[in-house]
């Protein structure tokens, strides 16, 4: 009886050791992982950073080029004006001036 219980005891013994040793190896197995995982983690949020300076970067230069354009849109606009209004002098002078050829034909 006592080889029974001592066999008993030492299969016991074993089966402690072996669930030791696998939860240690689960646990060191999580703890790899967790460290893989906040590795990553780090890289991802420099890399979110990054795309966050970029986009700051992008939107500054679509303002940029939004005051460009309109900038340029109110100086074509004072442009515009000019020629309109130099057509509608030159509209004047055509017709004065036609109007003294038809004067002077008249006299002749």
């Amino acid at each position: 009886m006592n080889v029974i219980k001592s066999y008993y005891n030492f299969g016991k013994a074993l089966e402690d050791r072996y669930d030791h040793y696998k939860k240690t190896i689960l646990s060191e197995q999580l703890r790899h992982c967790t460290l893989q995982l906040e590795a990553e983690n780090v890289k991802i949020n420099a890399e979110k950073a990054d795309i966050e300076d970029m986009y700051i970067e992008l939107l500054k230069q679509i303002r940029e080029e939004y005051t460009r354009r309109d900038a340029e849109k109110t100086e074509f606009k004072a442009r515009i004006e000019e020629l309109e209004k130099n057509i509608t002098d030159t509209v004047v002078e055509n017709a004065e001036l036609g109007a003294r050829i038809v004067k002077g034909t008249r006299y002749r």
